[in-house]
């Protein structure tokens, strides 16, 4: 240790001369690596902006969802060709499967068709949709009053001049439009929706006026003014409600409509009614959660209307209301119906439940030969793999 009063420089070593120093920063950049040469900063801009125009390019033609291969028939032409007119019905198939069975005279437009939705109007007429299920699409479904939002299912969609009507046969849809109640409504299989068009005045009165009963002399309408309720018969009640409750059915009010019908309302109001009549009574039955109540009327068309051209749905809708209840019986209504010019939209299910009905029924032989009439027709049918164990098919 220095001694107190020394100073610094004293105990350090001594400087370097010259040479010395010289030799050894020539060891040091020796052992140092090799520096890349200058880049100036204007070229390493110009290539960051290359290299950004690359992954721009890269971005604009890599798939992205809603711009991939659109949907398209099953032999490769563009689904455009379903806007063409037809003179019969037809059954076109889809590059992933799906259904599109349009009825004779029945008007689409495709609107929009991409890798993930699906978006046609149905200008008018009647038409079946069976959505794969499991598929990437979105499918909506335009129809004038309303609008059907569905991922896999199968539902009948019809437009007329004042209505639209939507009927679920499997899977579940959305319905939504202003005259639809609280503007959105879910549909299960087996329930349906219509909605009309806004009534005029005139109509509105007239649906809303007292009708007379189909049991009594039209002059009765004018007669004395009406017994307190008390003593007023079932029937005159009956028909006294007739306006409000196809008002109501009209608005899909269904449980309304058959809660103004009344007990035996249905029954009461079938008799001597004509085919728009009984098709609205079966509906307010049916859709309000009573489906028991739908069988007369329907019956009624079945039977007693058989020339409508209506006869032949209703004929079908009987044979479901009955498939629970009765199987062998919905067998002979749906066969019924085949025969009697059912639309084109809804004989592969027709011919199908006839195999499910007459398994329930126990009729094997019937079941096996449905299943057989059913495979000609439709070998690649939606239905197929439900026939085998209806039918007890291997």
């Amino acid at each position: 240790m220095s001694a107190p009063g020394t100073p610094l420089r004293d105990g350090l070593a001594p400087p370097l001369r010259d040479g010395d120093a010289r030799r050894l920063w020539r060891s040091i950049n020796a052992r140092r690596p090799p520096r890349a040469p200058h880049v100036p900063v204007w070229r390493a801009a110009l290539a960051g902006a290359a290299l950004a125009a690359l992954v721009l390019a890269a971005v604009s033609v890599w798939p992205r969802p809603g711009r991939g291969k659109p949907l398209a028939l099953a032999d490769g032409r563009d689904l455009a060709v379903l806007e063409i007119p037809l003179a019969a019905a037809d059954d076109a198939v889809l590059s992933d499967g799906s259904h599109i069975a349009r009825d004779r005279g029945a008007r689409l437009r495709v609107l929009e068709s991409t890798d993930s939705v699906v978006d046609v109007l149905l200008e008018g007429g009647r038409t079946r949709f069976h959505v794969q299920k499991g598929g990437p699409r979105r499918w909506i479904i335009e129809c004038g009053l309303v609008s059907v939002e569905v991922v896999g299912t199968e539902l009948v969609v019809e437009r007329g001049a004042q209505h639209a009507r939507v009927e679920v046969i499997e899977g579940a849809v959305l319905v939504r439009g202003d005259r639809v109640p609280d503007r959105v409504k879910r549909l299960g299989a087996g329930e349906a929706l219509e909605v009309r068009a806004e009534p005029s005045a005139s109509e509105r009165a007239a649906n809303l006026s007292p009708e007379p009963s189909a049991s009594a002399p039209a002059s009765a309408t004018s007669a004395a003014p009406a017994a307190p309720a008390a003593s007023t018969p079932a029937s005159s009640r009956a028909s006294v409600s007739v306006g409000a409750w196809r008002e109501l059915a009209r608005t899909a009010a269904y449980d309304r409509a058959y809660d103004s019908l009344g007990r035996g309302g249905i029954a009461q109001t079938s008799v001597g009614a004509s085919v728009d009549v009984l098709l609205a009574l079966a509906d307010v039955a049916r859709l309000s959660g009573h489906p028991d109540d739908a069988v007369g009327p329907l019956t009624e068309i079945a039977d007693q209307h058989a020339g409508d051209p209506r006869a032949s749905l209703a004929m079908f809708t009987l044979g479901r209301v009955l498939l629970d209840r009765a199987p062998l019986l919905a067998a002979r209504r749906f066969e019924q119906a085949i025969a009697g010019g059912l639309p084109a939209s809804l004989v592969e299910d027709a011919m199908a439940h006839v195999v499910e009905a007459r398994g329930r029924a126990g009729d094997r032989q019937g079941a096996e030969a449905a299943a057989a009439r059913y495979q000609g027709a439709y070998p690649n049918g939606p239905h197929r793999e439900a026939i085998k164990g209806w039918s007890g098919a291997p």
